[in-house]
């Protein structure tokens, strides 16, 4: 995250996440009381939050796209953040909608990795392999040699994996991700390497029984790849969300079109926006601005050497 996206961290401490883009209810993150939600960091609504203009500017921020309905008020669509793994992360599942229908407290979690930078021999773990089934599932389980059966793919840099919720999967040592997914952070840990957390002692939690319930072992077909170096169509289109590769030609310089609310991860180079009244904003690397509806159609957007970022809009 410091050196491929220049964000500045703290000496002394494992990062693993960057939250971009987020807007969670009370109580739906561990330990939290009140909205947990991203802050505008310039502008005129610096310090609002991004909860803040759900509320109060719900259709200038959305347009025609609907907030998510929770008992607290309206939720933001999608989670926007980075993933840097330095070892491999648990092998896990997220629920499924049939899950989230039957349990309140759960929350569905689609979403996909885009792979920014891997070091050599990274991989990830992704999907049953042929022929797994409960039984052996869950033999593997009580073996601890339940990764055996997980099928790995290299990771590329560039490459796209769209991870459907109850899919079995797990980032792998060595690589960078943007990831773009639903509003959750339901996660069932099914296996976590037998590792034992220096802080306690202890190995860590694991949901069993939840992920089990959330597997599907009659579909082990595995999600396609797609790639950044395809900028003729998506990435990622689902019913949730839509990703798309765009790479700027040098010190060009266009008009965005009237439309949707955009996100905009920048992965490489930078973007100056300008707008009606003199008002502009740089955003580099390693950066993520929403774009309003209201605004998007009165935007010009200058770009630097080499730009590349990911636009993901709500259907």
């Amino acid at each position: 995250m410091e050196t491929v996206l220049g964000k500045r961290l703290p000496e002394g401490v494992a990062i693993g996440e960057s939250w971009e883009v987020f807007d969670f209810p009370p109580g739906f993150v561990e330990g939290q009381e009140g909205w947990l939600s991203a802050k505008v960091a310039g502008g005129e609504l610096k310090g609002k939050t991004l909860h803040e203009l759900v509320v109060e500017k719900q259709e200038s921020l959305l347009g025609s796209r609907v907030p998510i309905p929770t008992e607290d008020g309206p939720q933001f669509p999608l989670l926007i953040k980075f993933l840097d793994a330095t070892e491999d992360l648990s092998i896990q599942v997220h629920p499924t909608l049939a899950y989230t229908l039957e349990h309140g407290e759960a929350h569905l979690k689609t979403e996909c990795w885009i792979i920014l930078a891997a070091e050599k021999d990274a991989f990830l773990y992704k999907s049953l392999k042929a022929g797994v089934t409960r039984d052996s599932f869950e033999a593997g389980l009580a073996a601890g040699t339940v990764a055996e059966l997980i099928g790995t793919t290299p990771a590329k840099k560039g490459d796209c994996h769209f991870l459907p919720s109850g899919a079995v999967h797990a980032l792998g040592a060595g690589t960078l991700v943007a990831e773009v997914q639903t509003p959750s952070d339901t996660t069932f840990r099914v296996f976590d390497f037998n590792r034992v957390e220096a802080a306690t002692g202890k190995v860590r939690k694991l949901h069993v029984k939840e992920a089990l319930a959330c597997i599907n072992f009659q579909d082990t077909t595995t999600p396609p790849v797609t790639s950044m170096r395809n900028t003729d169509r998506p990435l990622v289109e689902c019913e949730y969300f839509k990703t798309t590769t765009v790479k700027a030609g040098a010190h060009s310089v266009r008009a965005l079109p009237s439309g949707p609310m955009k996100i905009w991860m920048v992965t490489e180079g930078g973007v100056k926006f300008r707008w009606n009244g003199g008002g502009q904003m740089v955003v580099r690397a390693g950066q993520t601005v929403v774009l309003p509806a209201f605004v998007v159609g009165g935007l010009m957007a200058g770009f630097g050497l080499n730009t590349t970022y990911l636009e993901t809009v709500v259907p």
